[in-house]
């Protein structure tokens, strides 16, 4: 069948091509990929792997290997810094730096002892007001009479030592700091409670006896506080 076509300037001709031409063409490209990702020299995966392997750790301020680092130089006096840096896993720097610091620390130890040690430390401050002569005399005052207020105390040494002038703040921090007297609840002890004077009153109540009627007497008319030493309840004889 012979016919002949006139194609004017906007018309191509079309190729067609079946379905099956189209599947062996993609899977020859597929193949070619496939080969040529084979043949490459490293992919990404094994670089990323190859650094990780080749990269060491980067955590050089480790106690431990410091601890070990000092330790093989005191064994081994003739071993150079940088070979005992080594063998712990330090760099030559590192390793110079930390001893340094080492000889740095030990050196004011030495001279000046350890930074917490119990030695008393000379005060630079204002001196204190109240001495031990005052010290005793508040314990002596508050053994006779434990219920006595700071305010009451202040006035007592103030008028004992005539040079003193002291508020009542200064006066609670001495007692409390200095001192170490605390103010607690009063535990009342009844004096001579089980003598056998006191059970022979008891027995014989009858004559001894006194009514009152509305003497308005009450327990709370004394104080519940008084001072005593840190530690110790504060007892009172009645």
């Amino acid at each position: 069948m012979n016919e002949e076509y006139n194609y004017d300037s906007e018309t191509v001709p079309v190729m067609i091509q079946s379905y099956m031409d189209w599947e062996e063409t993609a899977a020859v490209n597929a193949a070619q990929k496939e080969a040529n990702r084979k043949t490459k020299p490293h992919s990404k995966e094994s670089f990323l792997d190859v650094v990780k392997k080749e990269r060491g750790s980067y955590i050089t301020k480790n106690e431990a290997k410091v601890v070990n680092l000092v330790n093989l130089l005191q064994e081994f006096e003739n071993m150079s810094i940088s070979e005992a840096g080594r063998k712990v896993g330090l760099s030559k720097s590192t390793s110079i730096c930390k001893v340094k610091q080492w000889n740095q620390v030990t050196s004011e130890i030495a001279e000046k002892g350890f930074p917490d040690s119990i030695a008393i430390k000379e005060g630079k401050g204002r001196p204190t007001i109240l001495k031990d002569e005052h010290t005793v005399f508040i314990f002596e005052l508050l053994a006779n009479e434990p219920t006595l207020t700071i305010e009451a105390v202040t006035d007592h040494l103030s008028k004992e030592f005539k040079n003193i002038q002291i508020t009542p703040r200064s006066m609670e921090n001495h007692m409390k700091k200095k001192c170490r007297l605390t103010y607690k609840r009063i535990i009342l002890r009844y004096y001579g409670r089980n003598t056998d004077e006191t059970v022979g009153q008891n027995i014989d109540f009858m004559n001894e006896c006194v009514f009152l009627d509305e003497a308005g007497f009450n327990r709370s008319m004394h104080r519940s506080y008084g001072w005593s030493e840190a530690g110790t309840p504060c007892k009172i004889d009645l």
